[in-house]
C-alpha cells in the first residue's frame, strides 16, 4: 500500500514539474481551454481543462482566445494575484464581454507571482434575477508572439 502512494505521488510530482518547466520555458502553448453553455433556467454543460493557477513572471502577458453567442448575460475573464501570507492582494484585471463575438484579450503581467484565472457567466443586469443566457469557448495561455494561433470558432446549432 505504501509502494503504491510513493508512486502515485512520484507520478504527479513529476507531471507537475514537467508541466511547471514547459510552462516556464515557454514551450506549452496552450495551458487550457473551456466550453460551457448557460440556459435560462439555470442549468449549465460543458467541460473545462488545464491550468487556472499560473505561476507568472513580470512582464509576461496571458492570452484568453475566445468565441461567444451571448443571448443575455456578460462573460467575464478575470487574472488576479494569489495572494501571500500577510500581503494584501492587487486588484484584478478584467476584461468582460457582452456581446457574440471572436477575438482575444490579453494581460500583461506587472509582478512575479502566483495567479489565478476566473472565467464568469454573470446575469443580464446588476441587481437582476435573470440567469445568463450563453454559450462560449475559450482557451488561454502565454503569448508568444513567433507563433501564430489558430482562430476560434463555436459549433452551431447544439
Amino acid at each position: 500500500m505504501i509502494r503504491v502512494l510513493f508512486i502515485s505521488a512520484a507520478i504527479l510530482l513529476l507531471g507537475f514539474l514537467g508541466i511547471a518547466g514547459l510552462q516556464a520555458g515557454g514551450g506549452l502553448k496552450t495551458w487550457g481551454m473551456e466550453q460551457r453553455s448557460y440556459a435560462a433556467d439555470g442549468s449549465r454543460s460543458g467541460y473545462s481543462i488545464g491550468l487556472k493557477r499560473l505561476w507568472l513572471k513580470k512582464k509576461s502577458t496571458i492570452y484568453v482566445d475566445y468565441a461567444t453567442e451571448i443571448e443575455s448575460g456578460t462573460l467575464v475573464f478575470a487574472l488576479e494575484e494569489v495572494a501571500s501570507l500577510g500581503e494584501r492582494p492587487s486588484r484584478p484585471l478584467k476584461r468582460k464581454v457582452t456581446s457574440s463575438n471572436i477575438g482575444s484579450v490579453t494581460f500583461r503581467i506587472k509582478k512575479d507571482g502566483m495567479y489565478r484565472l476566473r472565467i464568469t457567466a454573470k446575469a443580464p443586469g446588476k441587481y437582476s434575477d435573470q440567469n445568463p443566457v450563453l454559450r462560449y469557448k475559450i482557451k488561454w495561455g502565454l503569448e508568444q508572439p513567433q507563433r501564430q494561433r489558430k482562430p476560434m470558432a463555436l459549433k452551431t446549432g447544439t
